[in-house]
């Protein structure tokens, strides 16, 4: 409680402090009081000295603080409309789709492949795909259909939950080597490109697979639009968050990259813009993250692109996810399952971690001299954890065995089966091959 006036009224109250700036202020009234007392107080020039620094330090961590508070993005609370650049105001999740309608979809809706939202049918113009993680990055990377990917699918057992609906209509952009400038720098390439009109949804579970890691709505999303800006060579223009119609908190962000001197479709343009916005749509132990890809040009003199364009924002607006009709049993019945599915592949990660950690050891290992006695103890301690893990994990090696050993008798004082096992390769047979984790 703060000291109260005549009338009890407070000098301070807590429940006033409603935003970052007056924390702080607050922060710096807390700190500093203490700090200018004692420096009244003080008898030695020395207590007055370190007091000052003090004062000065707490301030000068405050303002940067203030400083960084001002300049980080702003959550409008209520935010219902992104502003997408070249396509206008989108609000995706303004409404919710009740159950019976996930059951029973009208015919102009589809129902997501995970059965947790619904959007409009597109105009026989679009091809609706449901994708698998690997497929909808090599479909944006124009190899979809090598033997690579497909052996990648099926050795991952990827579910196809992410819906692309894209235009069928597409034109070809191709950059002139020494020329063609990305953001203002000349970036020699000559590999052409297919200009998308997309809009993907992409399912993000809060248990990151295999390890099952809980993560939180804000780190999914960065972590999604991170990957996104460096992949693609691309530059944020703007950000923010805030909450749709129906309340669920939301994050966007927008990219763009603009061409100059390129090719599209045979014909040279001086400038075109590729955007990709991405936005985030809260869930109970699922998120929703919606891609919108997309170009304009003020010299690509086709009435098409505006009606394209138009048909893709009410699309993204069209988004509605399922009713959070009990949350709490939604919630441990999507964890449950994202669990019994991750513990089926825990023994071949559990696996491949203990052959790359041990290759990582055994290199550094043969840095050290086995014959002086404080790198034999390094040595021992080094490997030691490894017999534990492997017997967490029972992993039974037979090729294994023979370390134990050697790593048993250098624990009990006699480092010469150790020195000789290690002496034979630098990397022991006893290393399980190394298998893919890609």
């Amino acid at each position: 409680m703060g000291k109260k006036q005549e009338g009890g009224k407070p000098l301070f109250d807590p429940s006033k402090i409603k935003s970052a700036y007056a924390v702080l202020g607050a922060a710096l009234l807390v700190i500093d009081i203490p700090l200018v007392v004692w420096l009244n107080k003080s008898s030695s020039s020395g207590e007055r000295i370190t007091a000052g620094v003090l004062m000065v330090l707490v301030c000068l961590a405050i303002g940067g603080a203030a400083l960084v508070v001002h300049r980080a993005p702003r959550v409008t609370a209520g935010l219902a409309t992104i502003a997408a650049e070249g396509i206008g105001m989108v609000a995706p999740a303004a409404k919710e789709v009740a159950p019976s309608e996930l059951d029973r979809p009208p015919p102009e809706v589809l129902t997501g492949p995970d059965r947790g939202y619904v959007i409009n049918k597109p105009s026989p113009r679009w091809q609706v795909r449901e994708l698998t993680m690997t497929e909808f990055i090599g479909s944006n990377l124009q190899v979809q259909n090598t033997q690579a990917v497909r052996e990648q699918v099926a050795k991952n057992g990827e579910a196809r939950e992410i819906l692309v609906i894209e235009l069928k209509d597409k034109a070809t952009l191709v950059p002139i080597p020494g020329t063609t400038k990305i953001d203002g720098v000349i970036v020699p390439s000559a590999l052409a490109t297919e200009l998308l009109i997309q809009l993907a949804i992409v399912p993000q579970d809060r248990l990151e697979a295999p390890l099952l890691f809980e993560r939180t709505f804000e780190h999914n999303f960065f972590k999604a639009a991170g990957a996104t800006c460096l992949a693609q060579v691309l530059g944020m223009q703007s950000h923010g968050s805030g909450k749709t119609a129906t309340g669920r908190r939301s994050l966007y962000t927008q990219f763009r990259q603009q061409l100059e001197d390129v090719i599209v479709n045979g014909k040279r343009h001086s400038h075109i813009d590729l955007h990709k916005g991405i936005i985030g749509i809260e869930g109970i132990a699922r998120d929703y993250h919606l891609i919108v890809t997309y170009f304009t040009s003020d010299e690509l003199a086709n009435v098409d692109i505006k009606v394209w364009l138009d048909e893709i924002k009410d699309l993204t607006d069209s988004f509605r996810p399922a009713e959070s009709v009990d949350p709490s049993a939604q919630r441990a019945r999507r964890l449950a399952e994202e669990r019994a599915k991750a513990e089926a592949q825990l023994p071949a990660v559990y696996r491949v971690a203990f052959q790359t950690e041990l290759g990582i050891v055994i290199d550094r290992i043969s840095a050290l001299d086995m014959n002086i006695p404080d790198d034999q103890r390094k040595v021992v301690d080094l490997l030691r954890p490894f017999k534990t893990f492997a017997e967490y994990i029972k992993l039974e090696e037979p090729e294994l065995e023979p370390m134990w050993k050697a790593l048993i008798e250098a624990e009990k004082g006699d480092s010469r089966p150790l020195i000789e096992f290690l002496s034979q390769k630098d990397e022991p047979e006893s290393l399980p091959a190394r298998e893919s984790t890609s």
